[in-house]
């Protein structure tokens, strides 16, 4: 297991990274490695939609980040909401809604096709894709991981095509959910 110390140490000397872990760390006693995942997801969010490096394919900043610990003692929501507070500060439009469909998640990355989608109760999004109409989420996510063209048709025509969409996940799981429902 990594400390809190090699974390730190590991860190940039500075940087947006360093400086929002030591400004998250002033908020909370949610655990150092939150802040990082916080921090990494944010700064994935912001880059520029053309942004990518070389390896084995196109690797995308997009994140997809799951901050995972005990209930109501490390504070991952805590942490969560700090970096949704600030990022809705900067640029509100890229703060995604949760998605209660593939299809309206298809339709949301349409609106506006670089979001991350905060979801501090991972639990209840598992719990939900388990099985039945929520489960095509799940499905939806996956392909949207890839950063590969995504499309819907609607019954009356209408076609929802984005090139280039850049979705990233930032999510709170506590350890019994995640064992649960995984």
């Amino acid at each position: 297991m990594i400390t809190e110390k090699e974390v730190w140490d590991a860190l940039p000397k500075d940087g947006f990274i360093r400086t929002y872990i030591e400004y998250a760390m002033k908020q909370t006693t949610s655990p150092i490695g939150y802040h990082l995942g916080t921090a990494l997801s944010i700064l994935g969010t912001t880059c520029p939609v053309d942004y990518s490096m070389r390896y084995a394919g196109s690797l995308y900043p997009n994140l997809y980040t799951l901050l995972v610990g005990r209930s109501g003692e490390d504070q991952k929501s805590t942490s969560l909401n700090i970096g949704k507070r600030l990022l809705g500060r900067a640029s509100p439009q890229l703060i995604g809604d949760y998605p209660g469909s593939a299809e309206g998640l298809i339709d949301s990355i349409g609106r506006q096709a670089t979001q991350i989608i905060p979801m501090s109760e991972f639990g209840k999004f598992l719990s939900s894709a388990q099985k039945g109409y929520f489960e095509p989420v799940k499905t939806a996510l996956t392909d949207l991981w890839d950063c590969e063209p995504i499309q819907r048709a609607k019954a009356n025509g209408v076609v929802t095509r984005v090139e280039d969409p850049r979705l990233s996940v930032l999510a709170a799981c506590s350890i019994p959910y995640l064992e649960k429902h995984t």
